[in-house]
């Protein structure tokens, strides 16, 4: 689907990675904001207020490296299979990957979608090794778990400590790839599990179109679900929550909505699609 439909608003080309044009969609901006101010006054408080905004910054940063590479996974994978990509852009709720067309075979759909959430498995266990190799030196290795689970609390101990401050650092950004992939893993359209689903469903049905139609209807459920759910937080003391989950299941569903319809009038040979795909 076109990036032009599901987001509004400038993009600036920042480099080419793989000979892919990478861009940064203005909301970006916006959330590296909000990602640094809210790790600086919650998750890195114990540390001093200028260290607790770096290491907030330096998160947000570590944030924006890790999308990119998750949709450079999808990239590598899609151009292995000989389908043109013409951009990555990231904005408020990830990466969209544009490519010239849809993968030729279930097979191909398969492993272009699983590359993403591998992708940010992948960097979540370097990180949970690199954490383990450092957090002897910071405590007893035998304390390791009881130190992880200060980090996951935000009760990080040690102060000013630049050791401590790499492992929050690690420590967070490595949940953060594990969330990543758990959650591009749940099965609704456009998200990857719901790629994932598409290709079983292809390779089940035999029909390009019924599979779309079926994963999408998946992803307005979800959308709808995550909307309901965001409601219901509106009336809770973080609000913040519930607004943030009710844009990111309209999103979902309003992604979901054009993908069906399109699935819908192919099939009813009133529309032909575009070559053009976003992940």
């Amino acid at each position: 689907m076109r990036f032009a439909e599901l987001v509004i608003g400038a993009s600036w080309k920042i480099g080419r990675p793989m000979g892919i044009d990478l861009e940064l969609h203005v909301s970006w901006f916006v959330v590296m904001v909000l990602i640094t101010v809210s790790l600086a006054t919650s998750f890195y408080t114990p540390f001093d207020i200028p260290i607790a905004f770096f290491l907030g910054a330096v998160s947000a940063a570590l944030l924006f490296i890790s999308i990119t590479l998750h949709e450079l996974a999808h990239s590598y994978f899609a151009i292995k299979y000989g389908i043109g990509v013409h951009r990555i852009v990231l904005f408020m709720f990830g990466g969209v990957a544009q490519i010239k067309q849809e993968p030729p075979t279930p097979g191909a759909e398969f492993v272009i979608a699983i590359a993403g959430p591998l992708c940010s498995f992948g960097i979540g266990m370097l990180l949970l090794l690199i954490g383990w190799l450092l957090l002897p030196l910071w405590v007893p290795a035998f304390h390791f778990w009881v130190a992880f689970d200060q980090i996951i609390s935000g009760s990080i101990t040690g102060g000013n400590s630049y050791l401590a401050g790499c492992v929050a650092l690690l420590g967070y950004v490595m949940l953060l790839n594990f969330v990543l992939a758990t959650i591009n893993l749940v099965p609704a359209f456009p998200l990857d599990g719901g790629r994932l689903l598409r290709a079983m469903l292809w390779r089940l049905l035999h029909n390009f179109e019924k599979a779309t139609v079926i994963a999408s209807a998946a992803g307005q459920l979800v959308g709808g679900f995550l909307m309901g759910g965001g409601f219901f937080f509106l009336f809770e003391p973080d609000v913040l929550n519930g607004v943030w989950l009710i844009l990111l299941g309209f999103f979902l569903f309003r992604a979901a909505r054009v993908a069906y319809n399109r699935a819908r009038m192919t099939q009813h040979h009133l529309f032909i699609y575009p070559e053009e795909r976003s992940f």
